[in-house]
Protein backbone atom coordinates (compact mmCIF):
# COMPACT_ATOMS: atom_id res chain seq x y z
CA UNK A 1 0.00 0.00 0.00
CA UNK A 2 1.12 3.49 -0.67
CA UNK A 3 -0.06 6.93 0.33
CA UNK A 4 -0.39 9.87 -1.98
CA UNK A 5 -0.18 13.59 -1.19
CA UNK A 6 -3.78 13.69 0.08
CA UNK A 7 -2.96 11.24 2.92
CA UNK A 8 -5.39 8.72 1.47
CA UNK A 9 -4.33 5.10 1.22
CA UNK A 10 -4.10 3.53 -2.23
CA UNK A 11 -3.78 -0.26 -2.62
CA UNK A 12 -1.18 -1.55 -5.06
CA UNK A 13 -3.05 -3.24 -7.90
CA UNK A 14 -2.22 -4.74 -11.26
CA UNK A 15 -3.05 -3.18 -14.64
CA UNK A 16 -6.66 -4.40 -14.43
CA UNK A 17 -7.23 -2.70 -11.08
CA UNK A 18 -7.32 -5.82 -8.91
CA UNK A 19 -4.77 -7.67 -6.80
CA UNK A 20 -4.58 -10.87 -8.88
CA UNK A 21 -0.97 -11.91 -9.41
CA UNK A 22 0.42 -9.41 -6.90
CA UNK A 23 1.38 -12.07 -4.32
CA UNK A 24 4.92 -13.47 -4.62
CA UNK A 25 3.47 -17.02 -4.58
CA UNK A 26 1.01 -16.31 -7.36
CA UNK A 27 1.03 -18.75 -10.31
CA UNK A 28 2.12 -15.98 -12.65
CA UNK A 29 5.20 -15.41 -10.49
CA UNK A 30 6.10 -19.12 -10.41
CA UNK A 31 6.81 -19.44 -14.12
CA UNK A 32 10.13 -20.98 -15.20
CA UNK A 33 13.01 -18.55 -15.01
CA UNK A 34 11.60 -16.61 -12.06
CA UNK A 35 13.05 -18.86 -9.34
CA UNK A 36 16.57 -20.05 -8.69
CA UNK A 37 18.85 -19.62 -11.71
CA UNK A 38 19.20 -22.92 -13.62
CA UNK A 39 22.98 -23.07 -13.14
CA UNK A 40 22.67 -22.88 -9.32
CA UNK A 41 22.20 -26.08 -7.27
CA UNK A 42 19.98 -26.35 -4.25
CA UNK A 43 21.53 -26.56 -0.79
CA UNK A 44 20.36 -30.17 -0.42
CA UNK A 45 22.01 -31.17 -3.71
CA UNK A 46 25.27 -29.56 -2.65
CA UNK A 47 25.12 -31.27 0.75
CA UNK A 48 24.56 -34.68 -0.85
CA UNK A 49 27.69 -34.17 -2.93
CA UNK A 50 29.72 -33.53 0.24
CA UNK A 51 28.59 -36.66 2.11
CA UNK A 52 31.30 -38.88 0.58
CA UNK A 53 34.14 -36.42 1.25
CA UNK A 54 36.40 -36.64 4.34
CA UNK A 55 35.09 -34.86 7.40
CA UNK A 56 37.44 -32.23 8.88
CA UNK A 57 36.22 -33.04 12.42
CA UNK A 58 37.08 -36.76 12.01
CA UNK A 59 39.56 -37.09 9.12
CA UNK A 60 39.40 -40.89 9.06
CA UNK A 61 35.63 -40.77 8.37
CA UNK A 62 33.40 -39.38 5.64
CA UNK A 63 30.76 -36.78 6.42
CA UNK A 64 28.10 -39.49 6.06
CA UNK A 65 29.74 -41.75 8.68
CA UNK A 66 30.42 -38.82 11.02
CA UNK A 67 26.84 -37.51 10.86
CA UNK A 68 25.37 -40.98 11.33
CA UNK A 69 27.43 -41.56 14.48
CA UNK A 70 26.67 -38.08 15.84
CA UNK A 71 22.95 -38.64 15.24
CA UNK A 72 23.04 -41.86 17.25
CA UNK A 73 25.03 -40.23 20.06
CA UNK A 74 22.69 -37.24 20.25
CA UNK A 75 19.59 -39.47 20.25
CA UNK A 76 20.85 -41.07 23.47
CA UNK A 77 20.86 -37.64 25.14
CA UNK A 78 17.72 -36.03 23.72
CA UNK A 79 14.27 -37.63 23.37
CA UNK A 80 13.27 -35.54 20.34
CA UNK A 81 16.42 -36.70 18.49
CA UNK A 82 15.58 -40.28 19.43
CA UNK A 83 12.03 -39.92 18.10
CA UNK A 84 13.33 -38.46 14.82
CA UNK A 85 15.86 -41.29 14.52
CA UNK A 86 13.20 -43.97 15.10
CA UNK A 87 10.86 -42.32 12.59
CA UNK A 88 13.63 -42.45 9.99
CA UNK A 89 14.70 -46.02 10.80
CA UNK A 90 11.36 -47.71 11.47
CA UNK A 91 8.95 -45.39 9.69
CA UNK A 92 6.43 -43.06 11.27
CA UNK A 93 3.66 -44.64 13.29
CA UNK A 94 0.34 -43.84 11.70
CA UNK A 95 -2.61 -43.78 14.04
CA UNK A 96 -5.96 -44.98 12.70
CA UNK A 97 -8.31 -42.18 11.70
CA UNK A 98 -11.31 -43.77 13.36
CA UNK A 99 -11.98 -46.69 15.63
CA UNK A 100 -14.98 -48.87 16.38
CA UNK A 101 -16.03 -49.66 19.93
CA UNK A 102 -18.54 -52.45 20.48
CA UNK A 103 -20.23 -51.11 23.61
CA UNK A 104 -23.69 -49.76 24.19
CA UNK A 105 -23.95 -46.52 26.17
CA UNK A 106 -27.19 -44.92 27.26
CA UNK A 107 -28.03 -41.90 29.36
CA UNK A 108 -30.56 -42.17 32.15
CA UNK A 109 -31.85 -38.88 33.49
CA UNK A 110 -30.76 -38.47 37.07
CA UNK A 111 -28.32 -41.39 36.89
CA UNK A 112 -25.80 -40.29 34.26
CA UNK A 113 -24.20 -42.56 31.70
CA UNK A 114 -24.68 -46.32 32.02
CA UNK A 115 -22.33 -48.83 30.37
CA UNK A 116 -24.38 -51.79 29.14
CA UNK A 117 -21.52 -53.78 27.71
Amino acid sequence: MTTNGNNSIKCDTNSKGNKRGMNANSQSNLKPGRGRPPNKLSITTQQRKLLDQPCPYAPQKTWCEYLAERGLAMSAENASYYKELMDRLEGKVVLPVEGNLNIDVSFAIGEGYIDKG
